[in-house]
């Protein structure tokens, strides 16, 4: 047992000390979970009954047949007043015994000194101090580890009771003596301890699966999943376990876009990723989802404050696929261990992941075993998304598909409620249908919020892109942390890595490589570049093919295309000749796939961007009819030879399953959806482009279309886009476009991109227009902000004046600029970090107000809303369509409530309605929000006259009523302008 202690870890060993003593002593234990706690792990006050009568049971303590040091030790009886306990785990525990026991001394020491001093937070003195630790204490007489506490107490004593070292009067050493008078009565718990008090508590045992082995884990399988006989479902679960943790080892470089690369080990190349948190300093989601894992997350037990879950967001690329991945395997090779009969290759993959883990800095596989999954959530709404099938339903069945087992949806809730389990749900922004992506945020925090309501141990990490991500799903349930940059060094250890494990480590090309990589670390446009594993390794791809290193992020994956190409073209086969003779068409194809493909994941009700193999054949055709060609007729084998090239594999286009194809990696059809936007005439393009603008799920093909623009073309294209940019809120009532504009934050976007900084002639007004966002509410990701801003700052010293001066401006101007100056430079410091910025560009963190600019007025929400609203109402008197524009603002005066959409107690929401006439019956939590203030908006803005009255009326909203605009812009107005193309 002494083992499973020390192998429990820090958290661990706290969360079992927590649990066994409020088993032990009662509910009246307070742990005080993570954080400064001045020396305080749990405290009790009132009486503590060491003698063990006042547990149901024989009766028997635990602690009888401990000896205890000499003074001040305590008697085993009961002791009245404030009692502290402190936990104090160690690993690795030394080979003897004696040296574990000088640690343990040497932490009591450290804690006795803090609480004779006193250290901050220890005014009050403990009546009763006890130490819990995993060390194990010999009663051997003299030479023991509990004579070496012993003496160790005793000697403390003597120091503090001699008076010969005194300086001056003593005063300090006498307070000292005093306050340890104060503790009546010193006491360790062992690990013997420990271990007496697990025995005696099994219930406790069970919780804590760092304590069971693996044959443990199956027998409770066995106990908890009764529907079918025994030993089949624990094997089949044994045998899920094992064959999916070999079979998901292996990742092939398609999912980065590489094509027809070789199967790697996850565990070879998988790197940690940088993490912003709400907390100070920086971490790394590995670590940080680790060690919230390892903690007992049950509600009623956990020492985890604050939300228990995690949102995961990071930019496309940026590894969160990855690193899902590598957790479940963590998980699973934990869950196994120990486990006979596993079989080669998952021995395989069990010792690379152990192995990875030391290598990230852990001691080794997860210590609190958990039953992984992984769900991708985009097929889940693709097979899932118009039923109502609960996410353990589905569970149920990607098991049963592995296993060859039935196992039902039922069997898999009670294994729920027997163990401790983790689930990665990736690819939320995969999920673009809004209908269904509520469909699946629903059923997510149902599962959540049932697996509290049963006090069930259950850890959920979802990922998804922050663009787009609106929801803040049930911020009370998971807490969103985002991905950061790659710092430099990390990324180009990635790219070196990732190249010797590609082409093993003694291929020809891999000096070249390493240099190259090198030399675009080096160099401040490519450094930019290098800030997500996926776009690291397409730098390293292209490199490898002897390719430009290329300046813009643009050109890096429309480089990656050619590299592509070029490959295939050097293959034997039909490909070759396909690329050789029909390359420009197959270029179209891509483009026109992924413009096709990213339209329909908007508006379509399935979540992934495939499409049938009859329909690829129609887009085929009409490509090649639009090049002259006669599909059918004499070139109708043209077609069949092109399809069944891309139902193998043709450059970026591959086959997925029943037929469909696709690309494997967003980012890439959203490149081809880009350079899409961009074909055609000039006044076609231009309208295209304006209409598109302010659609957030069309941001990420603009901004290649855009860095199309700056990288090939005319200088007239360049204008028109920094015009499309710069009026891009004018005209926009339908989505409020003077009250909420896009304008700033598009144009920060393209201000960064490689493609703009290369002309100062669109790079300068772009920037003009991204600074007017110091004018509006801080955004949710002001770290973001500041990070861009920053980049924008370092293109060149007019740039940086630009950005000062700004700064300046808002700093010393309106409350709203003022607060979103402050926010944004309280991050620069650390941003300054991430893109290793120059001198001057570090200035920007001491900028000074300047002014006054601005109103410097204190806003007045209230007053502002009654005069708003009273103007509504005579408008309303008057004009036939001026009630919609009242109803509207009545919903988002709301909005100075602080209750977001989907939370949960949404009673708060329940006047305003009846106030707008809607009848709150049960079973309306969930639409609640939509019916209050969503559908009057939509109402509002679907009729162009009041659009254009409502957006007047909130013109000033953003200096009066700053927060209420923030909700505006975050909650209500992504819902209710979901852009479709095809009705603009």
């Amino acid at each position: 047992m002494e083992q499973s202690l020390e192998s429990l870890g820090g958290n661990g060993f706290q969360d079992l000390a927590v649990a066994l003593l409020m088993a032990e002593f009662g509910a009246r234990i307070r742990p005080l979970g993570a954080g400064p706690d001045g020396g305080r792990d749990m405290v009790y006050d009132g009486a503590l009954d060491w003698t063990g009568r006042s547990r149901t049971g024989d009766g028997l303590s635990p602690f009888d047949a401990q000896p205890e040091p000499a003074v001040p030790i305590g008697s085993a009886d009961i002791w009245e007043g404030y009692t502290v306990f402190q936990v104090k785990h160690h690993a690795p525990l030394a080979a003897q015994p004696i040296d574990n026991a000088r640690w343990l001394w040497a932490e009591m020491r450290k804690e006795l000194e803090n609480w004779t001093k006193p250290a901050p937070g220890r005014t009050r003195t403990p009546d009763h101090l006890i130490f819990v630790t995993n060390v194990a204490l010999s009663p051997v007489p003299t030479t023991g580890g509990l004579a070496h506490i012993e003496k160790g107490l005793a000697g403390y004593r003597e120091e503090l009771e001699n008076s010969s070292r005194d300086v001056g009067d003593g005063r300090e050493r006498l307070e000292k003596l005093s306050r340890l008078n104060g503790v009546k009565h010193i006491r360790v718990l062992d690990s013997r301890t420990i271990e007496t008090l697990i025995a005696i508590h099994p219930g406790v045992r069970r919780n804590f699966n760092g304590l069971l082995t693996a044959g443990d884990a199956f027998a409770e399988i066995a106990v908890a999943l009764n529907a079918v006989n025994e030993h089949d479902l624990s094997e089949t679960l044994l045998r899920h376990a094992r064959i999916t943790l070999a079979g998901d080892r292996g990742i092939t470089f398609n999912e980065a876009g590489a094509a027809g690369g070789p199967l790697l080990p996850l565990d070879d190349v998988a790197i940690d990723l940088p993490l912003h948190t709400a907390e100070d300093g920086d971490r790394t989601l590995f670590h940080y989802a680790l060690d919230r894992g390892d903690r007992v997350l049950r509600p009623s037990t956990t020492l985890h404050s604050g939300p228990r879950h995690l949102v995961v967001a990071g930019p496309m690329g940026n590894g969160k696929t990855t690193i899902s991945k590598l957790l479940v395997q963590a998980y699973r090779a934990s869950l196994l261990q120990g486990a006979g009969n596993l079989g080669a290759p998952a021995t395989a993959a069990a010792n690379g992941i152990d192995a990875r883990l030391r290598k990230l800095g852990r001691q080794g596989l997860p210590e609190h075993r958990r039953w992984p999954m992984r769900v991708d959530l985009a097929t889940f709404a693709e097979e899932e998304g118009q039923t109502e099938t609960s996410l353990v339903r589905h569970i149920a069945k990607l098991v049963s598909v592995k296993t060859a087992k039935q196992i039902t949806g039922g069997s898999m809730d009670s294994w729920m409620m027997r163990w401790p389990w983790f689930l990665a749900l990736d690819g939320l922004d995969e999920v673009t249908e809004p209908s269904v992506r509520q469909s699946v945020i629903r059923r997510v925090v149902e599962l959540v919020a049932d697996a509290d309501d049963r006090n069930l141990d259950l850890f959920v990490v979802l990922t998804t892109r922050p663009l787009g991500y609106t929801e803040e799903v049930e911020p009370a349930l998971f807490e969103r942390v985002d991905l950061a940059p790659l710092p430099i060094d990390l990324a180009l250890r990635y790219g070196k890595d990732v190249s010797a494990a590609r082409l093993g480590a003694g291929h020809e090309d891999i000096p070249r490589i390493h240099r190259e990589l090198d030399r675009a670390a080096a160099r401040e446009t490519t450094r930019e570049l290098m800030v997500t594993p996926l776009q690291v390794l397409i730098l390293a791809l292209i490199i490898e093919g002897a390719g430009p290193v290329p300046p813009d992020r643009f050109a890096l994956f429309w480089g990656y295309y050619g590299t592509v190409a070029k490959r295939e073209q050097l293959k034997p086969g039909t490909i070759r000749r396909l690329i050789e003779e029909h390359l420009p068409n197959i270029t179209i194809l891509h483009e026109r796939l992924g413009y096709e493909l990213h339209r329909r994941a908007q508006n379509s009700q399935h979540a992934t961007a495939t499409m049938t193999s009859e329909e690829l054949r129609d887009l085929i055709a009409a490509v090649l009819a639009d090049d002259g060609h006669k599909p059918d007729g004499a070139d109708a084998h043209l077609v069949e030879e092109i399809k069944k090239a891309c139902l193998q594999r043709l450059v970026l286009i591959r086959a997925h399953k029943d037929g469909a194809v696709g690309f494997d990696v967003r980012a890439l059809q959203e490149l081809m959806a880009g350079r899409h936007l961009t074909t055609g005439r000039d006044d076609v393009v231009e309208a295209t482009l304006r209409e598109l603008a302010a659609a957030a799920h069309w941001r990420v093909p603009w901004i290649f279309a855009a860095g199309r623009i700056f990288a090939e073309t005319q200088p007239h294209r360049r204008a028109q886009v920094v015009r499309i940019v710069e009026f891009v809120d004018e005209g926009a009532s339908w989505r409020l476009g003077r009250v909420v504009p896009v304008g700033p934050g598009l144009a920060l976007d393209l201000a960064v991109d490689g493609g703009a900084r290369r002309h100062p002639v669109v790079r300068q007004p772009l920037l003009e227009c991204a600074l007017k966002l110091l004018k509006e509410p801080a955004t949710r990701d002001v770290r973001a902000t500041a990070r861009l801003l920053a980049r924008a700052a370092g293109a060149s010293p007019e740039a940086r004046s630009q950005v000062s001066a700004s700064l300046r401006r808002a700093l010393g101007g309106t409350p709203t600029a003022r607060d979103t100056a402050t926010k944004i430079m309280y991050f620069i410091p650390s941003v300054l970090a991430d893109i290793d910025a120059s001198d001057d560009v570090r200035m920007l963190a001491s900028v000074k107000p300047a002014g006054p600019f601005g109103r410097r007025d204190v806003p007045d929400p209230e007053t502002w809303w009654q005069r708003v609203r009273a103007e509504a109402e005579r408008t309303a008197a008057g004009h036939p369509g001026g009630a919609t524009v009242a109803r509207a603002i009545e919903a988002l005066h709301m909005l100075r409530g602080e209750v977001a959409p989907g939370a949960r107690s949404i009673r708060e929401w329940e006047s305003g309605a009846r106030s707008l006439g809607l009848s709150i019956g049960e079973g309306l939590e969930d639409v609640l929000f939509d019916l209050v203030v969503i559908e009057p908006v939509i109402q509002a803005l679907e009729d162009a006259q009041a659009a254009q009255q409502l957006e007047a009326a909130l013109a000033d909203m953003s200096f009066h009523d700053p927060e209420a605009t923030k909700r505006l812009r975050d909650w209500v107005l992504p819902l209710a302008t979901r852009f479709d193309l095809d009705d603009q």
